[in-house]
């Protein structure tokens, strides 16, 4: 059937081949002796690739003997912010042309794993997960995982919350610990989240200075309706999707309360004419968050009606 195909040729592309066979031998004639192969003419696909190759290691390992015969280093950074396609196309060009024999040269991704092994599924059309985490290990010779420290996290908001707000208070110390608390009940691992949600806060606390963040404890901060703002800001970063589903049900729901809405979460309707307010059921974590901040009622804010909270506070 290819040879048919390679028939359909005109035949002032092909030249006289009539087979597969003879393109095989043809090349495998130039890989024993480029010098005497018939296609020692052209300039191949091939041929291009390792005059890339060949340019690389000249221009790296010229670097290493200018330097100190140290290694040069790549870093690619926030690859997980790409979009799918264009970060498996960057990944595999780097292995496919620039991982070359006798190259002083180090590669430093900086990734998120877990979406990482999401692209990698959706780029290939749903493959199963194993085939991404052995797919993802060919790529890289060596994953690191930086360790989360939940006692350095807190050392660090409260420095930004600090700089944030331009003075050192005892007062803004209970936030960082509360968002600490939060972010790790909702396995928020992502600095640029925690600041996110701590930035957020600053403006709406400029925007209106009715609210105030400065808690005395925790006991302060459930006792505080505008705790509810927290929460909520540390689930957005944490589940979007969950969070928009969350909040079109607020609004489906104009009458019912943050513990009502979250219950619909928790325990979907079993009735085949009324539609779950999530696309999948929510998760060991999410469930356990709902339980500790959306349905507990030591917090102040469990009774607000939620429709009406958020037409005053759109930025939610």
């Amino acid at each position: 059937s290819l040879d048919t195909a390679l028939l359909a040729i005109p035949e002032k592309f092909r030249g006289n081949i009539k087979s597969i066979d003879e393109i095989i031998k043809k090349y495998k004639d130039f890989e024993e002796d480029p010098n005497n192969s018939p296609l020692k003419e052209y300039e191949t696909y091939n041929d291009l690739i390792n005059i890339l190759k060949k340019d690389f290691r000249t221009l790296v390992n010229k670097v290493y003997q200018d330097h100190g015969k140290h290694p040069v280093i790549i870093f690619f950074d926030d690859l997980d912010r790409c979009l799918p396609d264009k970060t498996i196309e960057l990944l595999e060009a780097v292995k496919n042309l620039f991982v070359v024999a006798d190259t002083k040269v180090i590669f430093v991704c900086g990734i998120d794993t877990h979406i990482a092994k999401q692209f990698i599924i959706q780029h290939y059309n749903g493959i199963e997960e194993e085939f991404a985490v052995n797919y993802f290990r060919k790529i890289f010779n060596l994953t690191i995982h930086i360790p989360f420290n939940t006692k350095n996290l807190e050392i660090f908001l409260d420095e930004h919350i600090q700089q944030l707000y331009g003075r050192k208070d005892d007062q803004l110390a209970p936030l960082a610990k509360i968002i600490a608390e939060l972010g790790i009940s909702a396995n928020l691992t992502s600095l640029r989240k925690y600041l996110s949600i701590i930035d957020n806060l600053h403006v709406l606390n400029i925007f209106k200075k009715a609210y105030t963040f400065d808690f005395n404890s925790n006991t302060d901060f459930m006792e505080r309706k505008e705790s509810l703002m927290i929460v909520l800001l540390v689930f957005k970063q944490a589940w979007p999707l969950l969070y928009d589903d969350f909040i079109k049900e607020a609004f489906k729901n104009d009458r019912k309360s943050v513990m009502e809405i979250s219950d619909l979460f928790i325990n979907p309707p079993d009735s085949n004419e009324q539609q779950p307010p999530s696309k999948s059921r929510i998760d060991h974590t999410q469930q356990d968050f709902f339980l500790k901040y959306l349905q507990n009622r030591d917090f102040m804010f469990y009774l607000e009606n939620l429709c009406d909270w958020l037409k005053l506070n759109p930025v939610f």
